[in-house]
């Protein structure tokens, strides 16, 4: 079984198991640490589906071609075996309570507690105070990943609460072929997925070439794999610090090419100058280290704003998964290339809308036209806006003006004032604490902020932000006396300002913190 400290993966709809065989068929070889001593092995994975077909037949596989057991107890299908006709809204609108209730229950039973097998058949449970992180495989497209997958990320939000990360693998279809209805299902699943996860993971099925849907799977399945993979097992936290770095920056996408020189062919042509945010690439023992520059020009160079260290080179853990992957590399990316992507599905959407095209799949389950209008517009504002402010941010402060940072959320904060460091000053340093808030897990980075010497800044958690608060605590001599025993408290609707970085000194002058009403 997948060992207590990694993440509960659960698979939605059939391109979610399918993936999740790929996945399992590595998973199994890459590490015997996530497996118990049961005989046979159990994945710590739940598989949902509304039809049975694809479940039976990735469960045989596992048990005849890797020894795996997926337990009855953690496979749910619907009784009336329908799909959802690719639509969103009836897969999210499902109608079926005994279906919904068997997942809740499921998903409530593995968050909550230690599953403890008995006999090799039966699972007696025991409650257990530690956290669980989550992933969800599932499609954007069909009915089932994008509807279904949406109403199982809720449920897993309220079995989470704010004691474990949450995150969607998402796969994006083709957009060429496949449903008509695709762009809509893709905006209100992303819409979701803004809402309820803490990061999400975007495959597109177009930049992996393989021969067939099988070899496709294995190819996304070992690049994820890659990038999320540490000695002890998957770690989502780790991902999360290094390629999404906040919450507003929760979009990262997935890429992999057999050799670095082959990479720019299995990147989208479409990306803008500058726009690397922050990336991970995992490479063989056979490439070169000095890689960095070479994946940041693939991708357009990096944003101005978040300076030169923005990508985690790791070498790969030795295993025989791929057969010879010594050139190989995977690649995790957070960059502007995502606002592109979502404006292209948000005005294919809004397009079909605008002419009724297909609406009549959604208003018998009460999704309406507004309902699709809003979901675009919140998802185009969502990851749009922060990068325009960032950008912003980083001019204001090349320009010696007041860096503002009321609209960013608590860990935007650490962000903003890291931009400080590159400017160049080299004073007296304090700590700053940033924090994920919903974990209540805090970090120091040392930063150059003040030039005077300074108490460490208290962060305090709430339910809806974080506060701050820093006082000067030590006087020198060529400190202002009006500043003496200096106190700020921060949070919601706060405008103060983060830096002024006009003197050469950089007089701290205060900060902001918004409330964060979604995740």
């Amino acid at each position: 079984m997948l060992g207590f400290d990694g993440p509960l993966i659960v698979h939605v709809g059939q391109c979610g198991i399918q993936l999740g065989s790929a996945m399992w068929r590595q998973l199994a070889r890459l590490d015997e640490m996530l497996y118990n001593n049961e005989v046979p092995p159990t994945p710590r994975a739940i598989l949902v589906d509304t039809e049975p077909k694809p479940m039976a037949v990735m469960r045989h596989d596992a048990r005849v071609k890797q020894g795996l057991l997926f337990r009855d107890q953690l496979c749910v299908t619907d009784r009336t075996a329908r799909g959802r006709g690719g639509s969103w809204a009836m897969g999210y609108a499902d109608d079926s309570s005994e279906f919904l209730e068997q997942i809740e229950n499921t998903l409530r039973r593995e968050i909550e507690c230690d599953p403890v097998w008995e006999l090799g058949w039966h699972a007696s449970h025991r409650y257990s105070d530690r956290s669980v992180d989550v992933i969800i495989v599932h499609s954007l497209a069909g009915g089932t990943g994008s509807g279904l997958g949406s109403k199982v990320m809720e449920m897993t939000r309220g079995q989470l609460g704010r004691q474990g990360l949450l995150a969607a693998v998402s796969i994006v279809a083709d957009p060429v072929g496949g449903s008509p209805m695709r762009s809509i299902n893709e905006i209100l699943a992303l819409q979701r997925i803004e809402q309820t996860c803490d990061l999400g993971i975007l495959v597109e099925n177009g930049c992996f070439q393989a021969p067939s849907m099988k070899a496709l799977n294995t190819e996304i399945a070992a690049a994820l794999i890659d990038v999320m993979q540490t000695k002890s097992g998957l770690s989502l936290d780790d991902f999360q610090c290094v390629v999404c770095p906040m919450p507003t920056l929760k979009f990262a996408h997935i890429y992999a090419a057999k050799a670095l020189e082959d990479l720019r062919m299995h990147i989208p042509p479409t990306r803008s100058q500058n726009s690397l945010i922050a990336a991970r690439a995992v490479v063989g023992s056979a490439v070169e280290g000095s890689i960095t520059e070479k994946i940041a020009s693939c991708l357009g160079g990096r944003v101005s704003w978040n300076g030169p260290y923005n990508v985690d080179l790791r070498r790969r853990l030795p295993s025989p998964t791929l057969g010879d992957n010594s050139r190989r590399v995977s690649l995790a990316v957070n960059w502007t290339y995502t606002a592109s992507m979502v404006s292209e599905l948000q005005r294919d959407a809004t397009e079909k809308i605008r002419h009724g095209a297909f609406m009549h799949h959604y208003n018998v389950y009460g999704v309406d036209e507004e309902t699709v209008f809003g979901a675009a517009q919140d998802v185009h504002d969502t990851i749009n806006n922060v990068n325009a402010l960032l950008e912003q941010c980083f001019h204001d402060a090349e320009e010696g003006a007041t860096l503002i940072a009321n609209h960013l959320g608590p860990v935007e904060l650490g962000i903003a004032a890291r931009l400080v460091q590159g400017l160049g000053y080299s004073r007296k340093k304090i700590n700053l604490a940033v924090g994920c808030w919903w974990t209540e897990s805090f970090k120091a980075e040392e930063l150059v902020l003040h030039p005077y010497d300074m108490g460490h800044i208290h962060v305090t958690n709430s339910h809806d932000l974080v506060a701050m608060s820093y006082k000067i605590n030590e006087a020198t001599a060529d400190r202002p006396s009006d500043t003496d025993g200096e106190k700020l408290f921060l949070g919601s609707g706060s405008e103060a300002h983060i830096l002024d970085s006009s003197d050469p000194a950089v007089e701290l002058v205060g900060c902001s913190v918004a409330t964060s009403h979604g995740r």
